[in-house]
């Protein structure tokens, strides 16, 4: 009879042998998701102990995560095997700037956080999700989207009552990046195991009908600001995809960007696109007039897995996975201006609508930082 178990470890990752059984369960193509990057060991349950850590090809070791790993004791079908690191958090800020909501990925629970006060304010927003990964609210403010990458759901919550008021599922698709159109009518949702995006009606709360393939292990997604574009990097195949967003195609051909792409974001002017490459700490840079990438890649080492653009596109604030810093770009001359010191593990981040405030997400908190003096003002703690 065939089985699967999902089994949880807060402890190193292994090196070990693949393939092998132990007690009867076989351990099967395991992959590790790393904010936007993808690493390949593998692990034999038995003897998992007394293995070294595994070293990422960045020469990192990574270390004191959370595992999820799903094993299966049928080899001719096995069920989707898979551990990721877990524990930090993605963030949204709401249009007028007061709440910033907080995820993470191994809690079901929404935060909300005053921007005035730094504190959390009322009671988590229970989602009954496993796996959240991507956040995104409506233009209006009155809407916040959540995908759960391990329930294969959607989450819709209200943001006047901090309620879910709707759960969608695109079928057992890894649903993870999610962005909005400017006019608030429609959420594209890349689907990590279907290779494909799919469309919600924000007003129905429906999926359209429409599928639009694009490269292997679509994971972060992102519209221009005039809405015309849609940009989904392809994690499993190294290259961003474009789609139009008037025929709901693609565009052109793939646009090879460096190993496993993760978070991107592009300039106010809809001119640049700068993708995060965690496995070679690099910055990828699109040239949204041609679709191709413009000049060297910008290096900023530690594994680049959050980016956000300030709103009058002077600035561009890079979260590093594996180093305790957050590095500022100035994207008009793609030159790094300074790297401020924060945290290990820093994942996401998030700018204020005034420009004012930076907010860092790590593997225990958040931070804020006051742009104007690039210093930390505050520390949340996340339960």
């Amino acid at each position: 009879m065939n089985f699967y178990k999902k089994i949880i470890f807060s402890l190193l990752i292994f090196n070990c042998v693949s393939n092998q059984t132990a007690n009867n369960v076989n351990i099967v193509a395991i992959s590790l998701l790393s904010a936007g990057s993808i690493y390949q060991p593998s692990i034999n349950l038995s003897t998992y102990l007394g293995c070294p850590p595994y070293q990422s090809n960045t020469g990192s070791n990574i270390s004191s995560v959370i595992l999820e790993v799903i094993v299966s004791n049928d080899n001719q079908n096995p069920i989707r095997p898979s551990f990721y690191v877990s524990g930090g958090f993605s963030l949204a800020i709401t249009p007028d700037g007061k709440y910033a909501y907080v995820l993470s990925f191994n809690n079901p629970n929404v935060y909300v956080v005053d921007t005035a006060t730094n504190q959390i304010v009322g009671s988590p927003i229970p989602t009954g999700e496993d796996g959240s990964t991507g956040i995104a609210i409506t233009p209006d403010g009155k809407y916040l989207y959540v995908t759960h990458f391990n329930t294969d759901k959607i989450s819709v919550i209200d943001i006047a009552t901090n309620t879910v008021i709707t759960s969608l599922s695109p079928g057992d698709v890894a649903p993870t990046g999610i962005a909005i159109t400017p006019d608030g009518k429609y959420a594209y949702v890349t689907l990590f195991d279907a290779n494909t995006v799919r469309i919600i009606d924000t007003v129905t709360n429906l999926f359209m009908d429409t599928e639009i393939t694009v490269g292997a292990n679509p994971y972060g997604i992102i519209i221009s600001p005039n809405g015309k574009y849609a940009y989904v990097t392809n994690n499993g195949s190294n290259t961003v995809s474009v789609i139009d967003l008037a025929t709901n195609t693609i565009i052109g051909n793939p646009i090879v960007v460096g190993n496993n792409p993760g978070a991107l974001a592009i300039t106010p002017d809809g001119k640049q696109v700068y993708v995060c490459i965690s496995n070679t700490g690099m910055i990828s840079i699109i040239n949204t007039a041609t679709n191709t990438t413009q000049g060297s890649a910008i290096f900023v080492d530690g594994g680049p897995s959050g980016v956000c653009m300030s709103f009058n596109g002077n600035y561009s604030y890079i979260a590093n996975l594996n180093s305790n810093a957050v590095n500022i770009i100035n994207p008009r001359t793609d030159q790094l201006l300074e790297t401020v010191g924060t945290d290990f593990y820093n994942e996401a981040v998030a700018i204020t609508p005034n420009g004012k405030y930076l907010y860092i997400s790590n593997s225990s908190e958040i931070k804020v930082l006051d742009t104007a003096t690039n210093l930390i003002v505050a520390e949340i703690t996340i339960p």
